[in-house]
């Protein structure tokens, strides 16, 4: 049994090295790896790296230079890993800071055309006297109010620039939402020929049933 099984494997071993030969005789630039892969996806043969590897290494069909470099395929995967996680840190910071100097500008433009608004509005406060400042506007005689907040005369408000985007109720007090929810449980009244043609398709509808 035992001889048997040792002339097995010594065919098993001459039939890899056939297939091998031939892999290297029509890929000569192919490696461990590349061959190994290509036995078991063309000619479906079960065998590990390391015995495929052991093979090249017995009958000269790789060089010991080469060998030993496909068993460090790692190292350079890991070199370039390496660099595309640091290009990609060294991205995310040049945009980090691009839209850090972005936010900037945007904010000193906002503070330039808000002194701009003041500068041109200011004439506005000063022809209200300061003693007629705090008094009660004249929209609101008639209600008392206490504290701090109460209604007084202030700087006309400035139109928004129309690029500046506004809630649905900018202008009015009440969300247009709101507005179109109330108005469709309105009842909808009909005339002239609306009632006419309500009539008409009552009248069929009748001799239908």
């Amino acid at each position: 049994a035992g001889m048997a099984e040792e002339e097995r494997q010594a065919m098993e071993g001459e039939a890899l090295l056939q297939a091998i030969r031939e892999v290297k005789e029509e890929h000569p630039d192919f490696g461990i790896k590349r061959v190994w892969s290509f036995l078991k996806e063309t000619k479906n043969l079960e065998v590990s790296e390391k015995k495929v590897k052991k093979i090249m290494q017995e009958n000269g069909l790789i060089m010991q230079d080469n060998a030993s470099s496909e068993s460090k395929p790692e190292e350079g995967n890991e070199e370039e890993g390496k660099d595309d996680k640091e290009g990609e840190e060294a991205k995310k910071k040049k945009n980090a800071k691009k839209k850090k100097q972005e936010k900037a500008r945007d904010k000193a433009a906002f503070d330039e055309w808000c002194k701009k608004i003041l500068t041109e509005t200011a004439y506005l406060v000063d022809m209200v006297p300061a003693d007629k400042r705090l008094e009660m506007p004249p929209i609101f005689r008639g209600y008392d109010f206490t504290g701090s907040l109460r209604p007084a005369y202030v700087t006309p408000q400035v139109k928004v620039p129309p690029h500046i985007l506004q809630p649905d109720y900018a202008e009015k007090s009440i969300p247009l939402g709101e507005i179109e929810a109330k108005r469709s449980t309105l009842v909808d009244i009909k005339e002239g020929d609306s009632i006419e043609g309500m009539r008409l398709a009552g009248r069929l509808g009748r001799e239908v049933l």
